[in-house]
């Protein structure tokens, strides 16, 4: 039986029908989302690896490595970000917790093993990320600025856990975040275009000049 079936048998009619009524009044822009599709047996199998504490074995593709390998996991919880489900758990050959992108296995199956290592939270895991994935590196204070025309898209959102925004008089804003300087950052930031500067620190502005010229250089 898939999750999505027993989610719905436990919901009951009054459940449903009240859901069904939400889902007439809000309508929701799903934003990018994987686009291949996801095994439910996959997903199946991760979610009881978790909930079961049993250890995951199985064929994963890596995107940042490209390489394809066998894994051994052991499973804290499935996460759903951006659209798109990761599962974060113990990569059991190094001994480190990673982010796994649940579409990307090839193959997994849960083993009889159980596994006793200690859970981490997402606010334990995540502290000091710019998104998805860490890199090891230490997290730094990080300072943006943002023209007046994009401030006010700028200001009502929250980014980032550790941000605080400081208004300027010209009707510009300053950003400080406590993050990683990691690829993810740099991307946002030039999501911005020109309404959005790099102040500090200087590894991230480099960064950014880079990336800035790598892509001018495309349309060059």
């Amino acid at each position: 039986m898939g999750l999505f079936k027993k989610i719905d048998d436990k919901l009951g009619s009054n459940s449903r029908d009240h859901l069904d009524e939400i889902r007439e009044g809000f309508k929701f822009d799903p934003g990018p989302r994987w686009g291949l599709g996801m095994d439910p047996d996959t997903i199946d199998t991760l979610r009881a690896g978790c909930a079961e504490r049993q250890i995951l074995v199985g064929v994963y593709a890596s995107a940042s490595s490209g390489t394809v390998k066998d894994r051994r996991i052991g499973p804290h919880y499935l996460y759903f970000a951006k659209g798109a489900l990761y599962l974060v758990g113990e990569d059991l050959d190094d001994s480190k917790v990673k982010v796994f992108s649940a579409p990307r296995f090839k193959s997994v199956a849960m083993t009889d093993e159980v596994y006793t290592g200690s859970i981490t939270t997402p606010e334990e895991y995540f502290q000091g990320a710019f998104g998805m994935y860490k890199d090891g590196s230490d997290a730094v204070e990080v300072i943006i600025t943002f023209n007046k025309q994009i401030a006010p898209y700028v200001r009502e959102r929250k980014w980032h856990s550790s941000q605080t925004v400081v208004n300027k008089a010209d009707g510009s804003i300053v950003m400080t975040l406590h993050c990683q300087v990691n690829l993810e950052l740099v991307r946002w930031v030039l999501g911005f275009g020109a309404n959005g500067r790099a102040i500090s620190p200087d590894s991230l502005v480099k960064s950014v000049q880079e990336e800035s010229k790598n892509v001018a250089m495309i349309y060059d």
